[in-house]
Order: structure tokens, then sequence, then C-alpha cells
């Protein structure tokens, strides 16, 4: 699980819900199928009973590092999935970056300004 301060430099999502499998759908729905789906690791089990035979790619995220890696050799289309802290202890939170331009510019910025 990543902490979530970072994720504000991105064009990012955080989907709460009680049900953690309806936030998996929702984003696959989105993606227009778990194949287009990076997911960290942690969530294989879960995402396995999402996505059956079209299967997401598996990831480890350790940190933002990895997610800036992936987002800039990936092509525009896919997203990213991992768990974040949740505010409540009955919620699951799971955060979603788009694989997009925009994301693939401010990483970009990011290195130039460092």
């Amino acid at each position: 699980m990543l902490d979530d301060r970072d994720i504000e430099q991105y064009q990012a999502y955080i989907l709460y819900s009680k049900n953690i499998i309806d936030i998996i759908k929702r984003i696959s729905n989105y993606l227009s199928g778990c194949n287009k789906m990076f997911i960290d690791i942690e969530l294989k089990e879960i995402s396995q009973q999402v996505c059956g035979e079209n299967m997401p790619r598996y990831v480890e995220l350790k940190s933002y590092d990895d997610v800036n890696k992936l987002i800039l050799e990936s092509e525009n289309g896919y997203g990213i999935i991992f768990r974040v802290p949740s505010p409540k202890d009955n919620v699951y939170a799971i955060a979603f970056i788009p694989i997009n331009n925009h994301n693939k510019n401010v990483i970009q910025r990011l290195k130039r300004s460092a």
C-alpha cells in the first residue's frame, strides 16, 4: 500500500467503497477490460475474482518511482491501480492513475525541475 500524499501530482482518482470488488469492477469498466490494468500485486486475489481470464498485469509498487516508471514506459489508455490508506476502517480506498499524456508530461516536468 502506498500513501496518498504524493498522488496529488497526477491526474488521479481515489475511489472509496465498502466493497473492494465493486471498485475494481468500476475501474475495469472504465478501461474497457482488466487487460488494460496494472494492478499492485497486493490486489491480485481480488482482481482474479473480477477479471476471470481477462487478466491484468500485476506489478509490485514499492514507491511512486515505480508508478512514474510505469506511466512513462506504458502506452496511453491503461491504468495503474493500488491501495491507499482509507479514512475509515470499514471502507476501502483504491487509487486509479490513468496512463495518459497529461501524467507523462507531469513526470517529465518533475524530472526537469529536480
